[in-house]
């Protein structure tokens, strides 16, 4: 997938989540940290039952991109749905960076419903390009 057809996907999947929710789509949790080191920042996304294949990562400038798909869990139901609050369909999440990142070291890692990326974060920020690219990782589910 090329940087332009990412972002043509992005735009469109995140152009219908800053109004109220719509029914087929959710936008993830997410918490974000700096080590105490400093050197690294660290972001955990929430994406319970989606599939790697389905997860997309990008950053633009300071700004972090996660896109991607949750397959129905319900396949056939039988009888009546009493409750149903997980949200399933089109994702998208933008978070704005602190910072200026190393792109060619990010890493990321999906375990137990959890995406943590790790972003470590440029050693001369002065001099960190604006680099407008997706970033190139697998996301492989990590046993228990």
């Amino acid at each position: 997938m090329s940087y332009d057809d990412f972002f043509r996907e992005f735009d469109h999947v995140f152009s219908g989540m800053s109004g109220p929710r719509r029914f087929g789509g959710f936008v993830p949790n997410a918490d974000a940290y700096v080590t105490d080191d400093g050197a690294t920042l660290i972001v955990e996304v929430e994406l319970a039952g989606v599939q790697p294949e389905h997860i997309r990562v990008a950053v633009e400038g300071r700004r972090l991109y996660i896109a991607g798909k949750r397959e129905p869990t319900i396949k056939a139901r039988r009888g009546t749905l009493l409750l149903k609050e997980i949200g399933h369909g089109e994702f998208a999440k933008e978070i704005l960076l602190p910072a200026p990142i190393e792109e060619g070291e990010v890493s990321a890692v999906y375990r137990d419903g959890i995406l943590t990326i790790s972003l470590p974060i440029a050693r001369d920020r002065e001099l960190a390009p604006i680099i407008h690219t997706e970033l190139r990782m697998t996301i492989r589910r990590m046993p228990v």
